[in-house]
């Protein structure tokens, strides 16, 4: 047997992609779905393999334990092969995936599947709330987690909180959380409220991640939320809208629209007449929008014609239809402050209701000595975070890992994201593990 066994590839023959397994590169692949991001990140780990790596120095995270299953699978078939195959389909094998093999590289594929089976500690394939709760049980006793159970929050345990939860607001009928609680299912009623509460509490990772452990993050959301629609604090839109010379501009507009001998304006100026002299301001309002906007709210045309000059004069219909779409523009700049009102408003009340719920269902937790997935995460980032737990932590991850490749990565949540920042950056650049990412575009 010939010391080259397969003619090495050249810098033209080489597909780029198997740049992506080169075990000293950190690599980020994006592909979309079907492209084949599964077989390269198993391939990777082959290739770390090869390279000398120790299978318990590889950490693969994915989100899934049948994802987990799969790629586990998937590389000890391959080294199967590598063990069992024969020469020729070994080296197309590593061919595949960039390797040009001699007598002693194919002496130690064949190898690897033996390697692989006996190694203490075992390769690492793991889900990222797998990974999350081993790192929980790693954590030292002043972290207060040992003994913790973890559990789902399923239908059945969310009705019990919610059914607690709102017993405890029927207790308080005049507080600021039961009168928000109330407005809100006024506003969005009770089969969407619970749905909302739900899907906020299953996403409460971004929730936490936002707030960053602050007492006020529904103040902290409403805040950044109201500075993005532009509504100022105590901001009434219909004060805003009938202040200044609001009646001034609509008796002059009514005076043109009684001098019309259009039946339609006629009508208007009963309308533009009867506004003036309504005392609610709604009410008011939305009489105004009628004369001047559209069902489909948008500016009511009005454009000169020969009549209206003879009646008018060219000034006058000149003025006319100014002072029409001055009316117009502000009626639709209320509205659009009106909505924006409404939205901080919905909001406030959400993020109020569910920083109550969530802190009804962290007591409901603590009494049971109970965790969810998410505890995990948040846990962890809050033991990476804290000097007293950090450098414990993070030497247990230190001793093993040279090498984390994660799966799937576009459905990493910022809480996990947070924690891998946190993990890596304590590292110095020399000591840092390579990493590989695969994940759709988004």
């Amino acid at each position: 047997m010939s010391e080259n066994l397969a003619e090495p590839m050249t810098e033209l023959s080489r597909p780029p992609i198997l740049d992506a397994l080169e075990p000293s590169r950190s690599v980020v692949v994006e592909a979309c779905a079907g492209s084949g991001k599964t077989w390269l990140l198993a391939s990777r780990i082959v290739r770390l393999l090869l390279s000398g790596i120790a299978p318990g120095e590889i950490l693969a995270i994915t989100f899934t334990r049948k994802a987990a299953r799969e790629i586990e699978e998937r590389v000890v078939d391959w080294l199967h092969l590598l063990a069992t195959g024969s020469d020729a389909q070994v080296l197309v094998f590593l061919g595949e995936r960039g390797v040009s093999a001699d007598t002693a590289l194919l002496r130690n594929a064949r190898g690897l599947y033996e390697r692989v089976l006996v190694a203490q500690p075992r390769l690492a394939v793991n889900t990222f709330h797998g990974w999350f709760l081993q790192l929980v049980d790693a954590a030292p006793l002043s972290a207060n987690l040992s003994g913790a159970m973890l559990v789902e929050t399923d239908s059945r345990l969310f009705d019990e909180l919610w059914q607690s939860f709102a017993a405890g607001l029927q207790k308080a009928p005049e507080s600021v959380l039961t009168q928000g609680f109330v407005r809100l299912l006024g506003e969005a009623g009770l089969d969407s409220t619970r749905r909302l509460i739900r899907c906020a509490l299953n996403r409460r990772s971004e929730w936490l991640a936002y707030g960053d452990d602050a007492p006020d993050v529904a103040e902290k959301i409403i805040e950044s939320l109201r500075q993005f629609l532009g509504v100022a604090e105590d901001s009434n839109a219909l004060d805003e809208f009938f202040s200044g010379t609001w009646a001034t501009d609509l008796q002059i507009y009514l005076g043109f629209l009684e001098m019309s001998e259009l039946g339609t304006d006629q009508a208007y100026a009963k309308s533009v007449a009867a506004a003036l002299e309504e005392p609610q301001a709604t009410i008011r309002f939305e009489m105004l929008r009628g004369v001047l906007l559209t069902e489909k709210n948008t500016l009511r045309l009005r454009k000169s014609s020969k009549a209206a000059e003879k009646r008018f004069g060219v000034e006058g219909v000149a003025h006319f239809l100014e002072i029409h779409t001055r009316l117009g523009e502000r009626v639709l700049l209320c509205i659009e402050r009106q909505t924006a009102e409404r939205i901080l408003a919905l909001n406030q009340d959400a993020c109020t209701v569910f920083a109550a719920f969530l802190a009804h269902v962290d007591e409901f937790k603590k009494a049971r000595r109970q965790i969810d997935f998410v505890d995990a995460e948040w846990n962890v980032l809050k033991l990476l975070r804290d000097e007293a737990t950090a450098a414990f932590l993070q030497a247990r991850l230190d001793a093993r890992y040279s090498h984390v490749l994660l799966d799937e990565f576009q459905d990493t949540n910022p809480l996990q994201w947070q924690i891998l920042l946190a993990w890596l950056d304590a590292y110095s650049d020399a000591a840092r593990p390579g990493i590989f990412l695969v994940g759709d575009p988004k």
